[in-house]
């Protein structure tokens, strides 16, 4: 399903509901198709609305496209704070977000996730760590699990780090 192409069709105001109603859940999978495509064509404001929001999957949707935001201004703290506030949430679903989040940053900025991950694999709070390693071990097939092995990190969120349009201001390819 062309899910960028949808949600691009579709008013703003009626994202939730489409999310919700695509989103796999109930179930053992939410849709990450979906996600990747809200991450690939949402505004900032619908971002930042999603993130903030209690239900679980839109709440993943918008954690995992603070990705592209940060990735767009990797000066901007606000979004690396909410980023880190996420890794230790009690839902697991959002804590896989920031994993996914963090992979759209090193997509496109792999300096700026170095950083984090620097940051990140000395704090105190176990959360924050796992975070860091999920993003270590994530494959496409089950983000956040590899059964003990190392992936490399796979784009899967439709945005080229090649395309100017969607690389930080200043940033060039070498």
């Amino acid at each position: 399903m062309d899910y960028r192409g949808e949600l691009q069709r579709i008013p703003h105001d009626e994202w939730r509901a489409y999310l919700t109603a695509h989103s796999g859940l109930p179930g053992p999978r939410g849709n990450l198709e979906l996600a990747d495509a809200v991450t690939a064509v949402a505004t900032r404001e619908q971002i930042l609305e999603l993130a903030s929001l209690d239900d679980e999957y839109l709440r993943f949707c918008g954690t995992q496209a603070l990705g592209r935001l940060l990735a767009e201004d990797p000066t901007d703290a606000s979004i690396r704070g909410m980023l880190h506030s996420r890794a230790s949430e009690p839902l697991w679903r959002v804590c896989e977000a920031v994993a996914r989040a963090l992979q759209v940053v090193g997509d496109a900025a792999p300096s700026i996730l170095a950083a984090i991950a620097a940051d990140w694999i000395t704090h105190p709070d176990p959360s924050v760590r796992r975070a860091r390693r999920r993003l270590r071990t994530a494959t496409p097939e089950d983000p956040g699990t590899a059964g003990g092995r190392s992936a490399p990190l796979q784009p899967r969120h439709g945005l080229d780090p090649r395309d100017p349009a969607h690389r930080p201001p200043g940033r060039r390819l070498t």
